[in-house]
């Protein structure tokens, strides 16, 4: 009995335990239910909110860029419907940024951003306002250069005007019409530029690849053949001596009178330029007595003036005596004995000395 009833006991235990371990495991599922529920109950409300913030931004960027557009900022409004894209992708927005790019004169911009609103399904645009995106597109694209990019090595990275490059959807580079620079940084940190001069409405091909390494070849030099001497003309004849000493003297004094006398007028210029002014020639007067005091520096540049020209007529005849004076020694030089044979590779060039 005592062992029967000692069974008993721990049974009855066991079954309490394992009765109480089961409550609680099922209390533990009903709080995790009852949170999951209450998060989806609240979900709805937190993603409406979240909504009304997104159009209360969208609108007011809208807004502000039709206004900024309106007052020829074109670059602002771009900018901001480019926001307002990026909280709500629409074709609306895409065509507001074309059209701000094309007031701005990025017109590979337009071209990108008018495709798109025309390709867009959300927000479309209506009949005429594709119409009008259809011309616009057209008009951009004769003002965009399209280059097909080849030899462009992986890995590499291409510049336009120190900005990132735009590729239409064939992949093709697109330039505004123009001169433009395009820079290519290798991984290795080489740069490599061009100077590209865009013709809107045309495609062509634009060649980035290195260009071949090139090989030194060396051609073999010709052989060296000395010259005969050449006979050392005599100084017989040469106008040495006083006449080329007193002429030699004589430009050199020319020029000192004549750069001095220039000077001299120079300082006096506008003194000679109130003589001469209209103040000095009021009528009823003499010029002496209007502007007596500039008398004297008139007077006194006048003959610095012809100092100046019997200078320069000096030097004229100081030229033309050595002229002639040097002529005259080359004709009394006597000629050379004979022509003068310099033998070559292939055959004897001869030149004669007259």
């Amino acid at each position: 009995m005592t062992m029967l009833a000692r069974t008993k006991h721990v049974s009855s235990t066991s079954v309490v335990a394992l009765a109480m371990a089961v409550m609680a495991v099922m209390a533990v599922w009903a709080c995790v239910a009852s949170t999951v529920a209450q998060a989806q109950l609240s979900q709805p409300g937190i993603e409406k909110a979240d909504s009304a913030d997104v159009d209360r931004e969208y609108t007011k960027l809208v807004s502000d860029a039709v206004a900024a557009f309106d007052a020829g900022q074109y670059r602002e409004s771009r900018e901001m419907l480019a926001r307002a894209h990026q909280l709500r992708p629409n074709a609306r927005t895409l065509r507001g940024m074309g059209l701000a790019a094309f007031e701005e004169g990025h017109y590979s911009i337009a071209v990108l951003a008018l495709e798109g609103a025309l390709a867009e399904t959300r927000q479309p645009i209506n009949p005429a306002q594709r119409d009008e995106v259809e011309l616009l597109r057209a008009e951009a694209n004769s003002l965009t250069a399209r280059y097909n990019v080849r030899g462009m090595p992986s890995g590499n990275e291409l510049r336009v005007d120190a900005g990132e490059p735009l590729w239409d959807s064939r992949g093709l580079l697109l330039l505004d019409q123009g001169a433009h620079t395009v820079t290519l940084r290798s991984n290795t940190g080489d740069v490599r530029s061009w100077s590209v001069q865009a013709q809107g409405g045309r495609t062509s091909d634009l060649d980035l690849a290195p260009p071949p390494a090139l090989v030194a070849t060396e051609a073999p030099a010709p052989p060296i053949e000395p010259l005969p001497p050449v006979p050392e003309p005599s100084n017989a004849g040469t106008p040495t001596g006083i006449p080329n000493v007193v002429a030699y003297a004589g430009l050199a004094g020319a020029a000192v009178t004549g750069t001095l006398a220039i000077w001299q007028w120079q300082l006096r210029e506008s003194e000679v330029d109130d003589w001469n002014s209209s103040r000095c020639l009021r009528r009823g007067r003499t010029r002496r007595a209007n502007c007596g005091e500039h008398e004297d520096a008139y007077q006194s540049a006048e003959a610095w003036a012809w100092v100046a020209a019997g200078a320069t007529v000096v030097l004229a005849a100081g030229a033309v005596t050595l002229l002639m004076l040097n002529r005259r020694g080359e004709e009394q030089q006597p000629t050379a004995a004979g022509p003068i044979c310099v033998p070559g590779p292939a055959a004897f060039a001869c030149r004669v000395s007259f």
